[in-house]
Protein backbone atom coordinates (compact mmCIF):
# COMPACT_ATOMS: atom_id res chain seq x y z
CA UNK A 1 0.00 0.00 0.00
CA UNK A 2 1.73 3.37 -1.34
CA UNK A 3 -0.89 6.14 0.20
CA UNK A 4 1.69 8.62 -0.36
CA UNK A 5 2.52 8.00 -3.71
CA UNK A 6 0.66 10.78 -5.04
CA UNK A 7 2.79 13.16 -2.93
CA UNK A 8 5.53 15.07 -4.60
CA UNK A 9 9.08 14.52 -3.63
CA UNK A 10 9.52 18.35 -1.81
CA UNK A 11 6.36 17.48 0.21
CA UNK A 12 7.41 14.57 1.06
CA UNK A 13 10.59 15.80 1.92
CA UNK A 14 8.95 17.95 4.17
CA UNK A 15 6.22 15.36 6.23
CA UNK A 16 9.94 13.68 7.00
CA UNK A 17 11.50 16.50 8.33
CA UNK A 18 8.57 16.96 11.01
CA UNK A 19 8.51 13.73 11.95
CA UNK A 20 11.62 13.61 12.74
CA UNK A 21 11.73 16.88 14.54
CA UNK A 22 8.52 15.44 16.69
CA UNK A 23 9.74 12.16 17.08
CA UNK A 24 12.87 13.90 19.15
CA UNK A 25 10.50 16.75 21.03
CA UNK A 26 7.54 14.99 21.44
CA UNK A 27 4.51 17.22 23.14
CA UNK A 28 3.80 17.35 26.61
CA UNK A 29 0.67 18.50 28.53
CA UNK A 30 2.23 21.73 30.08
CA UNK A 31 0.32 24.70 30.06
CA UNK A 32 1.41 28.35 28.47
CA UNK A 33 3.48 30.04 30.70
CA UNK A 34 0.19 32.65 31.29
CA UNK A 35 -1.33 29.34 32.48
CA UNK A 36 1.71 28.69 35.24
CA UNK A 37 1.24 31.87 37.11
CA UNK A 38 -0.11 31.87 40.56
CA UNK A 39 -3.54 33.24 39.59
CA UNK A 40 -4.40 31.53 35.99
CA UNK A 41 -5.64 33.49 33.30
CA UNK A 42 -8.77 33.49 32.09
CA UNK A 43 -9.63 30.63 29.94
CA UNK A 44 -6.44 28.22 31.27
CA UNK A 45 -7.03 25.43 33.24
CA UNK A 46 -8.27 25.44 36.60
CA UNK A 47 -8.94 29.09 36.58
CA UNK A 48 -11.57 30.63 38.46
CA UNK A 49 -14.44 31.98 36.34
CA UNK A 50 -14.56 35.83 36.59
CA UNK A 51 -17.88 37.38 38.70
CA UNK A 52 -19.52 39.67 36.97
CA UNK A 53 -18.99 43.19 38.61
CA UNK A 54 -21.34 44.27 41.41
CA UNK A 55 -24.03 45.45 40.67
CA UNK A 56 -26.01 48.62 42.39
CA UNK A 57 -27.49 47.10 45.37
CA UNK A 58 -31.70 47.25 44.99
CA UNK A 59 -33.04 50.41 47.54
CA UNK A 60 -35.03 49.03 50.10
CA UNK A 61 -38.85 49.85 48.96
CA UNK A 62 -40.85 52.22 51.21
CA UNK A 63 -43.30 50.31 53.48
CA UNK A 64 -47.10 50.12 51.89
CA UNK A 65 -49.18 52.85 53.36
CA UNK A 66 -51.42 52.57 55.96
CA UNK A 67 -54.67 52.20 54.59
CA UNK A 68 -56.89 55.13 55.38
CA UNK A 69 -59.83 55.77 56.03
CA UNK A 70 -61.59 57.82 53.50
CA UNK A 71 -62.96 61.48 54.48
CA UNK A 72 -65.86 62.19 53.16
CA UNK A 73 -65.85 59.41 50.93
CA UNK A 74 -67.54 56.53 50.87
CA UNK A 75 -68.45 53.96 53.16
CA UNK A 76 -65.39 51.12 53.54
CA UNK A 77 -65.99 48.04 52.66
CA UNK A 78 -67.36 45.40 55.58
CA UNK A 79 -64.66 43.77 56.77
CA UNK A 80 -61.98 46.62 56.93
CA UNK A 81 -60.35 47.55 60.03
CA UNK A 82 -58.34 51.26 60.15
CA UNK A 83 -54.91 50.14 61.46
CA UNK A 84 -54.67 51.37 65.51
CA UNK A 85 -51.95 51.94 67.55
CA UNK A 86 -51.98 50.01 70.36
CA UNK A 87 -52.15 52.44 74.06
CA UNK A 88 -49.06 52.14 76.39
CA UNK A 89 -49.60 49.88 79.56
CA UNK A 90 -50.81 51.71 82.72
CA UNK A 91 -48.22 51.72 85.58
CA UNK A 92 -48.63 49.54 87.86
CA UNK A 93 -49.76 51.81 91.36
CA UNK A 94 -47.29 52.02 94.05
CA UNK A 95 -47.71 49.90 97.00
CA UNK A 96 -48.93 52.11 100.28
CA UNK A 97 -46.32 52.22 102.11
CA UNK A 98 -46.72 51.49 105.69
CA UNK A 99 -46.11 54.17 107.99
CA UNK A 100 -43.26 54.32 110.74
CA UNK A 101 -43.81 52.89 114.19
CA UNK A 102 -43.15 56.52 115.56
CA UNK A 103 -44.98 58.37 113.19
CA UNK A 104 -47.46 61.00 114.65
CA UNK A 105 -51.27 60.19 113.90
CA UNK A 106 -53.01 62.48 111.59
CA UNK A 107 -54.10 65.79 112.14
CA UNK A 108 -57.94 65.67 113.52
CA UNK A 109 -59.69 67.87 111.27
CA UNK A 110 -62.21 69.29 113.56
CA UNK A 111 -59.50 70.88 115.79
CA UNK A 112 -58.48 74.34 115.45
CA UNK A 113 -54.86 75.41 113.32
CA UNK A 114 -52.06 75.89 115.50
CA UNK A 115 -51.42 78.70 113.26
CA UNK A 116 -54.99 79.79 114.28
CA UNK A 117 -54.43 80.22 117.70
CA UNK A 118 -51.14 82.07 117.23
CA UNK A 119 -52.64 83.90 114.86
CA UNK A 120 -55.47 85.13 117.85
CA UNK A 121 -52.21 85.06 120.25
CA UNK A 122 -50.59 87.97 118.53
CA UNK A 123 -53.90 89.84 117.74
CA UNK A 124 -54.60 89.92 121.39
CA UNK A 125 -50.79 91.65 121.66
CA UNK A 126 -51.29 93.60 119.35
CA UNK A 127 -54.18 95.07 121.08
CA UNK A 128 -53.53 97.58 123.48
CA UNK A 129 -54.37 97.19 126.91
CA UNK A 130 -57.64 99.40 128.54
CA UNK A 131 -56.63 102.43 130.10
CA UNK A 132 -55.38 102.35 133.85
CA UNK A 133 -58.05 104.47 136.05
CA UNK A 134 -56.24 106.53 137.98
CA UNK A 135 -56.95 108.65 140.85
CA UNK A 136 -56.01 110.24 144.35
CA UNK A 137 -58.17 110.30 147.01
CA UNK A 138 -57.26 112.84 149.85
CA UNK A 139 -59.08 112.29 153.47
CA UNK A 140 -59.75 115.23 154.96
CA UNK A 141 -60.86 113.55 158.86
CA UNK A 142 -57.69 111.07 158.66
CA UNK A 143 -55.29 113.63 157.41
CA UNK A 144 -54.77 110.97 154.63
CA UNK A 145 -53.83 110.40 150.73
CA UNK A 146 -54.55 107.32 148.73
CA UNK A 147 -53.37 106.78 145.12
CA UNK A 148 -55.36 104.14 143.14
CA UNK A 149 -55.13 102.22 139.75
CA UNK A 150 -58.52 100.32 138.85
CA UNK A 151 -59.29 100.88 142.37
CA UNK A 152 -56.73 99.06 144.09
CA UNK A 153 -54.34 101.50 145.84
CA UNK A 154 -50.62 101.57 145.16
CA UNK A 155 -49.61 104.73 147.32
CA UNK A 156 -50.66 105.64 150.96
CA UNK A 157 -49.15 108.56 153.19
CA UNK A 158 -50.25 110.80 155.66
CA UNK A 159 -50.70 114.56 154.76
CA UNK A 160 -51.45 118.18 155.96
CA UNK A 161 -54.62 119.74 154.65
CA UNK A 162 -56.61 123.62 155.49
CA UNK A 163 -56.15 124.80 158.75
CA UNK A 164 -59.47 125.34 161.08
CA UNK A 165 -60.15 128.78 158.80
CA UNK A 166 -58.64 127.97 155.66
CA UNK A 167 -59.69 124.50 154.96
CA UNK A 168 -58.89 122.56 151.94
CA UNK A 169 -62.61 122.82 149.81
CA UNK A 170 -64.40 119.27 149.31
CA UNK A 171 -65.21 117.89 146.20
CA UNK A 172 -64.41 115.82 142.99
CA UNK A 173 -61.34 117.76 140.80
CA UNK A 174 -58.46 117.06 137.80
CA UNK A 175 -55.00 117.50 137.47
CA UNK A 176 -54.74 120.40 135.51
CA UNK A 177 -51.02 121.28 135.64
CA UNK A 178 -47.28 119.96 137.09
CA UNK A 179 -44.82 122.49 138.55
CA UNK A 180 -41.20 121.55 139.37
CA UNK A 181 -38.97 123.64 141.50
CA UNK A 182 -41.93 126.22 141.75
CA UNK A 183 -42.02 129.56 143.79
CA UNK A 184 -45.18 129.57 146.09
CA UNK A 185 -46.57 133.20 146.42
CA UNK A 186 -49.44 134.09 147.92
CA UNK A 187 -52.77 135.02 146.22
CA UNK A 188 -53.59 138.16 149.21
CA UNK A 189 -51.63 141.26 149.61
CA UNK A 190 -49.58 141.67 152.77
CA UNK A 191 -51.60 143.21 154.56
CA UNK A 192 -54.51 140.26 154.84
CA UNK A 193 -54.05 137.85 157.37
CA UNK A 194 -53.84 134.77 154.98
CA UNK A 195 -51.23 135.88 153.63
CA UNK A 196 -47.66 134.47 153.17
CA UNK A 197 -44.04 135.01 151.97
CA UNK A 198 -42.92 133.58 148.62
CA UNK A 199 -41.68 130.00 148.83
CA UNK A 200 -39.57 127.46 147.06
CA UNK A 201 -41.05 124.11 146.75
CA UNK A 202 -39.58 120.41 144.80
CA UNK A 203 -42.92 119.20 143.46
CA UNK A 204 -46.33 120.62 142.61
CA UNK A 205 -49.77 119.34 141.31
CA UNK A 206 -52.39 121.93 140.28
CA UNK A 207 -55.57 120.41 140.76
CA UNK A 208 -58.34 123.51 141.51
CA UNK A 209 -57.85 126.49 138.97
CA UNK A 210 -57.69 128.99 141.99
CA UNK A 211 -54.49 127.96 143.14
CA UNK A 212 -54.58 124.50 145.11
CA UNK A 213 -51.88 122.11 144.83
CA UNK A 214 -50.65 118.66 146.11
CA UNK A 215 -47.11 119.56 147.01
CA UNK A 216 -44.32 119.10 149.15
CA UNK A 217 -43.18 121.54 151.95
CA UNK A 218 -39.46 122.20 153.19
CA UNK A 219 -40.84 124.62 155.79
CA UNK A 220 -43.52 121.83 157.46
CA UNK A 221 -41.72 119.06 160.48
CA UNK A 222 -45.06 117.51 160.98
CA UNK A 223 -48.09 115.37 158.74
CA UNK A 224 -51.00 113.31 159.99
CA UNK A 225 -53.62 113.73 162.33
CA UNK A 226 -53.41 116.82 164.87
CA UNK A 227 -51.31 118.83 162.15
CA UNK A 228 -54.20 121.17 160.68
CA UNK A 229 -56.06 121.65 164.39
CA UNK A 230 -54.76 124.37 165.66
CA UNK A 231 -55.54 128.04 165.02
CA UNK A 232 -53.51 130.58 164.35
CA UNK A 233 -51.54 131.59 161.74
CA UNK A 234 -51.28 128.66 158.71
CA UNK A 235 -48.26 127.00 157.39
CA UNK A 236 -46.68 125.69 161.37
CA UNK A 237 -46.61 122.65 162.58
CA UNK A 238 -50.21 122.10 164.16
CA UNK A 239 -52.08 124.89 162.38
CA UNK A 240 -52.51 123.37 158.94
CA UNK A 241 -51.89 125.06 155.79
CA UNK A 242 -53.50 127.98 153.32
CA UNK A 243 -56.00 125.41 151.94
CA UNK A 244 -53.22 123.60 149.87
CA UNK A 245 -52.29 119.70 150.92
CA UNK A 246 -49.07 119.52 152.40
CA UNK A 247 -47.45 115.49 151.27
CA UNK A 248 -43.77 114.69 152.70
CA UNK A 249 -40.80 114.97 150.17
CA UNK A 250 -40.55 111.28 148.96
CA UNK A 251 -44.09 110.48 148.56
CA UNK A 252 -44.86 113.92 146.92
CA UNK A 253 -42.03 113.10 144.57
CA UNK A 254 -42.99 109.44 144.08
CA UNK A 255 -46.71 110.77 143.30
CA UNK A 256 -45.65 113.65 141.12
CA UNK A 257 -43.99 111.45 138.46
CA UNK A 258 -46.77 108.50 139.02
CA UNK A 259 -50.14 111.25 138.22
CA UNK A 260 -51.28 112.65 135.00
CA UNK A 261 -52.38 115.27 133.81
CA UNK A 262 -56.43 114.97 133.64
CA UNK A 263 -56.02 112.26 136.99
CA UNK A 264 -59.20 112.64 139.68
CA UNK A 265 -58.25 114.64 142.74
CA UNK A 266 -61.18 113.21 145.32
CA UNK A 267 -61.24 115.74 148.34
CA UNK A 268 -63.42 113.79 150.32
CA UNK A 269 -64.16 114.25 154.20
Amino acid sequence: MRPLAFLSAPILAVLASTQIAFAANPPTNNPPPACQATTPAPGCPGAVPASPPPSASPKPSAAPAAPQLPVGGPVPPAGFLAPTVAPPPAPAPAPDAAPPADAAPPPDASATPAGDDAATDDAAAAEPPPPVAKKIVVYRSQEKLIAYENDEPVMETVVTTGGPRTPTPLGTYHVLGKRQAFMMTSPWPKDDWRYYEPSWVNYALLFESSGYFLHDAPWRHNFGPGSNTRFGEAGGDFTGTHGCVNIPLNEEMRLFFWADIGTPVIVAP
